[in-house]
Formats: structure tokens, C-alpha cells, sequence
């Protein structure tokens, strides 16, 4: 699944050279740039999907002022709607932005897999990034431009303060920061037989429950 957004973004430079816009102008969020950015991310999401194999409802994605002390982010994957709020949204630079792509992605790689969790949403973050980090933007051209426009998909103002709020917050999906870190090493020989340890540290932040999981693996 994760190739299929990756692809997107690889097929479409122009894409990229309008995540690299500054979205913040004399200290205030400049809303034309930041609706170009989410209409961006909206059509490679969809674009992805759609290239899966998805015939369902177009994600929408809402863009306002989040009040919820649990996210600035939050997906419902039943209504099919990804809420960004708009402070954070403007002081993130391209691959942060990519970043919060590849997390959304994730969610509906859970759905189709049924066997997913959170982690697969945070890993989908951070593989977008790292696949996309080197990829060279290109200026956008007016009809790039046009086509991003107008998105439909896209929410804002008192509308999309409504449908964000409107969200239940049983299905509200937040993000979490999840670390995993490896460490290993010969020890001694015995009867000529090397050991060898090695420890992994696994560390969750549940932004949602407001609770962190460490998991320590031996192997």
C-alpha cells in the first residue's frame, strides 16, 4: 500500500514545490497557500487509493482551528474525513507534511488489512518521508495550479469547524509517537560457542488515552 502514495508523490513534483511553500506570511497563516497544500494532500491520498483499487467515497480532508486537547490531527475512518488544524499544519515543512500524509494512508491501510493497529499508521508516516525526502520539486504550473483549486474535498471555515466537531470522540483516531530502538553485541564464548544478545526497546505514546507502553525484547 505504502508504494502507491509514494508513487503519487513521485509522478507528481510540481506537488511537492507547493508543500515546500511557506504557509505563515508576517506572522499570519496565509489561507490560499495552506488550502493549496491540503488540496495537494487530498488528491495524492485519494489518487493512492484510488489506484488500489478503492471505489469508495472521496476522503475529505477539514481544515480549521482544533480545540481537541487530545490531537491537533484526527481521523474518522467511518465518514471518511482527516481534520488538520491550521496552526500546526502551516509551521510543518514538506517532509513533516509528508509525514502526516503517510500517517493518514496508514489508517486506511488498517481498514483494508483488518489486522492493523496504530503502529502501521506511524510507520506509514515515517516510510512516506524517508521515501520522498529526495525527490526533487518542481515549480508548478498554472495548470497544476487550477486543478487543485476549488477542491471540493477540501473544508474550511465554519463548515468544516461544524463537521470537526461534530466527530464523536469514540471515533476520533489521534496520533501516537512510537520509538524502537535496537541494540546488540557479542558476549562471551563458551565451549567455543559465541553469544550473542540483542535488546530492542519499544516505546508508544498514546496521544488519545493519554498513557505511554515501553516493551523491552531479548532476542
Amino acid at each position: 500500500m505504502m508504494r502507491a502514495i509514494g508513487d503519487q508523490v513521485a509522478k507528481n513534483p510540481e506537488y511537492l514545490s507547493i508543500l515546500e511553500k511557506e504557509a505563515i506570511k508576517n506572522g499570519k497563516i496565509d489561507d490560499k497557500t495552506q488550502v493549496e497544500q491540503v488540496s495537494v494532500m487530498n488528491k495524492l491520498l485519494n489518487n493512492a487509493l484510488r489506484a488500489k483499487g478503492y471505489k469508495g467515497p472521496d476522503i475529505k480532508m477539514v481544515l480549521t482551528d482544533v480545540t481537541d486537547p487530545k490531537g491537533p490531527y484526527y481521523t474518522d475512518t467511518l465518514t471518511n474525513v482527516v481534520v488538520f488544524d491550521r496552526t500546526m499544519l502551516a509551521n510543518a515543512n514538506r517532509d513533516e507534511i509528508l509525514n502526516a500524509l503517510g500517517h493518514e494512508f496508514g489508517y486506511y491501510s488498517k481498514e483494508d488489512n483488518k489486522t492493523g493497529n496504530q503502529t502501521i499508521a506511524n510507520y506509514s508516516g515515517e516510510k512516506l518521508e524517508k521515501r520522498t525526502k529526495d525527490i526533487v520539486s518542481k515549480e508548478a504550473t498554472e495548470d497544476t495550479l487550477a486543478a487543485i483549486r476549488n477542491n471540493k474535498n477540501v473544508i474550511t471555515g465554519e463548515e468544516g469547524k461544524k463537521l470537526a466537531e461534530s466527530i464523536p470522540m469514540e471515533r476520533r483516531e489521534y496520533r501516537t509517537t512510537e520509538y524502537f530502538v535496537t541494540a546488540g553485541g557479542a558476549t562471551h564464548i563458551v565451549s567455543g560457542v559465541r553469544g550473542t544478545v540483542t535488546k530492542s526497546l519499544y516505546h508508544s505514546v498514546d496521544y488519545k488515552n493519554d498513557r505511554e507502553m515501553y516493551k523491552h525484547f531479548l532476542i
